[in-house]
């Protein structure tokens, strides 16, 4: 058995400002790709084209992204459905964000579309138990206020209903897209996630504009080049939502994507000679505010323990099997001394035999699900455990684990051969893991 020294500390902060940088980034790719569409509509070219066409550009920068990287575009069949799914949420952003500015001022179109965050949160209540707490209400109220000094919206009798309720329908997409894929990229990889949704959105995209009756506008080679910019600057964008949203989770990575409007803001001075008031600065500087104080509240995304319980993590190649055995075994067995969890550095899909090797002993694992480790490498934990050889070599550091240790044992998903040989390697397994816990836990993470 291997054992290493404990990690400092310090790194665990770093990965939250990592994911926070992350998240920066893809508010400015977003900002960046509006400012130079909207260059392109001024010259003519319909919303609806420049839609399909920037989405379509981002759409193909992921999948070349995806195999210049030699990872699979193929994510497990449930995850793809709600991926592709979320190309519902990706459609109704677009046309409800920018078909809201037909009938209301851009700056309340903004400021609507920008309540997203108060639906993220109420959304990741129910699906991954995010803490309505009261800093996160006073923190997204502060850069709400912040983005209504910062747009100088004027609430006027000149607002149109279709318009504000556009803008709306597109919040309520905003929330459900980014609650959905936190828990989504849980299991899948982000950016197989996020291609699906990106397919299904542009494909809508690119419906809705042959069945619609924008007039058709010449898309000459300069506007073109722009909206592959526009395109590109998404990509980018959605690459780095996914990556930030894996590391802070849904309600922050919502709450600094508030920055965007910020972007916009400062873009549209830069290029389009837009002057910054004294009132826009201090908006901007309540944003920010909203922003660190959501952020410093950035607690652990694991359940709270009563006082002595320890967290341990196992983790295998694709947390599929021992690592599963092993989190519901110490789950099932030692629950008051211990929480266990699990993940894989490839998540795939929890193996049928696992879950019926483990119910032959009374230990229900059939609502568990495959991880990936980018949920946890933010995470405090007592002892990170690898029970298989592959991943204690493909392992990346963990800087919030005390301990790091590794036990190998057999892969039962390798065995051939008729079911009831599979079963039998699954058993053999499970309950070679169970001695070992048995004879081993306590002097692991108490020693």
């Amino acid at each position: 058995m291997k054992q290493e020294a404990a990690p400092q500390a310090g790194m665990t902060t770093k990965r939250q400002w990592v994911g926070t940088g992350l998240l920066l980034l893809s508010g400015l790719g977003f900002a960046s790709s509006i400012i130079i569409a909207s260059m392109v509509i001024k010259r003519g070219v319909g919303v609806d084209t420049s839609n399909a066409v920037r989405y379509l550009i981002a759409t193909i920068l992921l999948f070349v992204y995806q195999k210049s990287t030699v990872k699979s575009v193929k994510i497990p069949p449930r995850e793809r459905y709600i991926a592709l799914g979320l190309g519902i949420t990706v459609f109704i952003m677009g046309i409800g964000y920018l078909g809201a500015t037909r009938y209301i001022p851009v700056s309340a179109a903004v400021l609507i579309f920008y309540t997203g965050p108060f639906f993220t949160i109420f959304i990741s209540r129910f699906t991954e138990k995010e803490p309505i707490t009261a800093i996160r209400i006073i923190a997204l109220l502060v850069a709400f206020l912040g983005l209504f000094l910062a747009l100088g919206v004027q609430v006027t009798n000149m607002l149109q209903m279709k318009g504000m309720l556009s803008a709306l329908m597109a919040a309520i997409a905003m929330g459900t897209f980014v609650s959905i894929s936190s828990v989504t990229i849980q299991a899948a990889d982000p950016q197989g996630v996020n291609l699906h949704a990106l397919m299904s959105g542009t494909l809508l995209f690119v419906v809705f504009l042959y069945t619609g009756d924008e007039p058709a506008r010449a898309v000459t080679s300069v506007n073109l080049l722009k909206l592959c910019g526009s395109g590109f600057a998404i990509g980018i964008a959605y690459v780095a939502f996914y990556a930030g949203l894996k590391i802070i989770g849904p309600v922050k990575a919502s709450m600094l994507m508030n920055t965007e409007p910020i972007f916009t803001i400062a873009l549209a001075a830069a290029f389009f000679g837009e002057e910054l008031s004294f009132m826009k600065i201090v908006g901007a500087g309540l944003v920010i505010i909203g922003i660190i104080a959501i952020t410093r509240n950035s607690g652990s995304r694991m359940k709270s323990l009563p006082m002595g319980r320890k967290k341990v993590l196992f983790i295998c190649t694709h947390n599929s099997a021992r690592s599963q055995m092993a989190e519901g075994l110490v789950n099932a067995l030692y629950s008051d001394k211990y929480q266990a969890y699990s993940a894989g550095t490839e998540a795939s899909q929890v193996n049928p035999f696992a879950i019926e090797v483990m119910k032959e002993i009374g230990i229900d694992i059939s609502h568990h699900k495959s991880k990936g480790l980018d949920g946890f490498l933010d995470q405090e934990l007592d002892c990170v455990i690898t029970v298989c050889d592959h991943a204690n070599e493909t392992c990346p550091f963990l800087p919030s684990g005390h301990r790091r240790l590794h036990k190998g044992f057999e892969d039962p998903a390798s065995v051939t051969g008729p079911d009831e040989v599979k079963r039998e390697a699954f058993r053999r397994v499970r309950d070679q893991i169970r001695e070992w816990l048995k004879g081993e836990l306590d002097d692991i993470c108490c020693g």
